[in-house]
């Protein structure tokens, strides 16, 4: 059912329009050939609001302390590489959001490295790709007391791309935070009988909320049959988890032993829906357990059957939302990602009711799939402007709701 066409349209004109109006103009400062050598110099200049584009080439690590959008200009490759061990920092100011679109974190060398780490605020990230150091349990992504969002990005462990061993380095590792997750891939790295500690994870998290949508969670495997143990899927302690729509596995042996299980928690019960979660195969084909400790498969969690697309001005936008038989899902549009938490709604809140524009309301089918589709107006104005669609489904209190999605406009 897709009937708020017309009321959407009229909502993201509006809003694009604001997000352009007077106040909010944002200055483009170019980096690559012909401009700015490097990122952290165009930060250096750079204001809140601002918009860091880069060309395709390889860049130095950088620290933003102020709320702005970097992205990759179209069709670029931008890769930040090792130089002396110094990581990426993303840490703004409370209330405020950075944004990384496009942008590649790799580790092709075990000295120097290079790892992202985000320290308060909060972090958008889009199409990113980020590969941990090798250094002893390090993640690709290091999270503290801070809220990210992510659409459509890859971290991996050291060396999981290309079965290289790492030393315990897990994809994302989250610390007292909150990390809305979509269409993502987590992985950890592999392990052998000279690395230190086990396998990877592809997502640990302490203390945290975690709400996974369509993403894909792998452990670290053993090379060696004789090595240490592989790493789990997702390893939580003291954490809320949501998961819909994912799949999720444990490292796996060539040997008969040290396989792991698919999600190890020793938190309140992970809570999930409609995905696939296995313990890692040994060389026998014999698998772990999927879960260690409590977890309640669930019917009702909202989730998606398909890829969400991006923003893109004068192209089609469809998102195809699974929940349960005959809800209603209510749709909102929004530039804030302030996370939040409210009673009627079971899982953590990436905008501020009152940042937020009702767009449409669907009626899920008797599969539970609720479909919205809309074009976007083809408009100048806007570009680089981040656009969020939230859903919120259920009839009874508390609604499930799931990761924002959008992204930056283009």
């Amino acid at each position: 059912m897709n009937r708020p066409t017309t009321l959407a349209l009229a909502a993201l004109l509006a809003l694009v329009a604001g997000l352009a109006a007077p106040g909010t103009a944002q200055t483009v400062h170019r980096v690559g050939p012909g401009a700015l050598p490097q990122i952290h110099a165009a930060i250096a200049i750079a204001g809140p609001g601002d918009v860091i584009e880069v060309q395709s080439g390889n860049y130095e690590p950088f620290t933003l302390s102020i709320p702005l959008t970097i992205r990759a200009a179209p069709g670029a490759t931008v890769t930040v590489l090792p130089q002396l061990s110094t990581p990426v920092t993303l840490a703004t100011p409370p209330g405020t959001v950075a944004t990384l679109r496009g942008i590649r974190v790799l580790n092709p060398w075990r000295y120097p490295s290079c790892h992202v780490e985000v320290l308060g605020g909060t972090v958008f990230l889009e199409d990113c790709a980020f590969e941990s150091s090798q250094s002893y349990r390090r993640a690709a992504l290091e999270v503290t007391d801070a809220h990210v969002i992510l659409n459509r990005c890859a971290l991996a462990g050291y060396g999981a791309a290309r079965a290289l061993v790492g030393a315990q380095n897990h994809g994302l590792h989250a610390t007292r935070s909150t990390i809305q997750a979509t269409d993502c891939s987590f992985f950890g790295s592999y392990t052998t009988w000279d690395s230190y500690g086990l396998g990877g994870t592809g997502l640990t998290a302490t203390t945290s909320d975690v709400h996974l949508v369509r993403c894909d969670l792998v452990g670290g495997g053993k090379l060696l049959a004789f090595a240490n143990a592989g790493g789990a899927g997702i390893d939580t302690s003291s954490s809320r988890v949501w998961l819909a729509d994912c799949n999720i596995v444990g490292g796996s042996t060539p040997g008969n032993g040290g396989h792991e299980v698919g999600i190890r928690n020793s938190g309140p019960a992970i809570q999930w829906t409609r995905s696939t979660i296995q313990g890692g195969r040994d060389q026998n084909g014999n698998r772990r357990p999927a879960f260690q400790g409590p977890q309640q498969q669930r019917s009702d969690l909202l989730g998606l059957a398909a890829a969400a697309p991006p923003i893109v001005r004068g192209s089609p936008f469809q998102l195809d939302f699974e929940t349960a038989p005959g809800w209603p899902v209510w749709l909102f549009v929004h530039d804030e990602l302030q996370a939040n938490l409210r009673p009627e709604i079971e899982q953590p809140l990436a905008a501020l009711p009152g940042t937020a524009a009702l767009i449409g309301v669907l009626l899920a089918d008797a599969t539970g799939r609720a479909t919205y589709r809309t074009t976007l107006p083809n408009l100048p104005i806007g570009l680089s402007a981040r656009l969020h669609v939230t859903a919120v489904s259920g009839t009874t209190l508390p609604l499930q709701t799931m990761p924002p999605l959008g992204g930056v406009v283009r």
